[in-house]
């Protein structure tokens, strides 16, 4: 459905996809889609938490809202730490896991977020095998600013 939406409504966003997925190893180029939520989802969301389906709660889902009031203004996602980061990410200053992402898309529709995608493209730099985990940690380099 995802790719539906970007294909029909945003075909510049799912060519920028597609490229992006090209410079993904393994089988993470199908979790990139998640870097695309901003299009993907109506305006009228303006905060989203994104969870895996394998996540266990002892606390409501609904508690991790409150995390967006912590978040600065030039801070536009969020993701929790990888518990194998050290061995993952060896440069990297963030460590992230993909399994759960706090994301501003009015933030990230409206401002250079779109332009740090655009940017990754066209540096070809290679994202990784775990899609958008890596590119998580690979823009987190990059635009540190942005990051919880």
């Amino acid at each position: 459905m995802p790719n539906i939406i970007l294909k029909q409504n945003f075909p510049d966003m799912y060519k920028l996809k597609r490229d992006l997925q090209k410079l993904c190893t393994g089988p993470g180029k199908h979790y990139v889609v998640k870097a695309f939520a901003p299009w993907i989802f109506p305006d009228y969301i303006q905060n989203l938490v994104i969870l895996d389906h394998d996540l266990w709660f002892r606390v409501q889902p609904t508690s991790l809202f409150a995390e967006f009031e912590a978040f600065s203004k030039t801070q536009v996602l969020g993701a929790v730490d990888d518990i194998m980061g050290p061995e993952l990410y060896r440069q990297a200053p963030l460590r992230t896991n993909g399994g759960v992402q706090w994301m501003k898309l009015s933030q990230m529709r409206s401002g250079p977020y779109l332009g740090g995608l655009k940017h990754l493209v066209s540096s070809r730099d290679k994202i990784g095998y775990l899609g958008d985990q890596t590119l998580i940690t690979h823009m987190s380099s990059l635009y540190p600013d942005w990051y919880r």
